[in-house]
């Protein structure tokens, strides 16, 4: 049994974090530089896009959440980005396209709505399978789950919509700062 003298004993948890941290940065110098996935990397150096805010259910309306709130909570996030909203959409520039449900299911949940918050980016492509026709499809989505109370469905949907926001905009960072390395 390997005895440790009880003054160094107290010294044991600094000297694993600090182990642990010089380790861990000697693996993040060492190691290869990793690849975002295509999917993320079709963020990268994103500017201009189109947006809409696709129809609500009729439920979430009656709790006070509204289209048109949505989308100027969305376009002044994005405007704080500096991503600007193109002023007529046309089919060559990225849309960004807000979906949110509210469901119910009784058995799971007896009083709750499950709130989906789902974003996504459609991107014209070439799909070489298909003799390199350029459509717009989606080429990275993110979403928001909650849980929420009767009372609480309007700020659960504003949180999660400003979650996954808050998820495009590291994404566009990260693979921007990808694709210039």
């Amino acid at each position: 049994m390997l005895s440790i003298p009880s003054f160094r004993r107290h010294q044991l948890p600094f000297i694993a974090l600090a182990m642990a941290a010089l380790l861990s940065m000697g693996t993040a110098i060492l190691k290869p530089k990793s690849q975002m996935s295509g999917e993320d990397l079709s963020l990268s150096d994103l500017a201009t896009l189109n947006f809409e805010v696709l129809p609500i259910d009729q439920s979430l309306k009656e709790v006070g959440v509204t289209e048109k709130a949505l989308h100027a909570l969305c376009v002044r996030r994005l405007n704080e980005e500096h991503i600007k909203i193109s002023p007529i959409p046309d089919y060559a520039t990225p849309t960004l396209k807000l979906l949110i449900i509210a469901k119910e299911n009784k058995a799971a949940a007896p009083d709750a709505k499950f709130v989906c918050v789902y974003l996504t980016l459609e991107q014209r492509v070439h799909v070489e399978r298909l003799d390199n026709r350029r459509l717009k499809l989606p080429t990275w989505s993110t979403l928001n789950i909650q849980i929420k109370q009767p009372g609480n469905v309007e700020l659960g949907t504003t949180t999660a919509t400003h979650a996954v926001l808050d998820r495009f905009f590291h994404m566009i960072a990260m693979a921007t700062a990808q694709s210039k390395s």
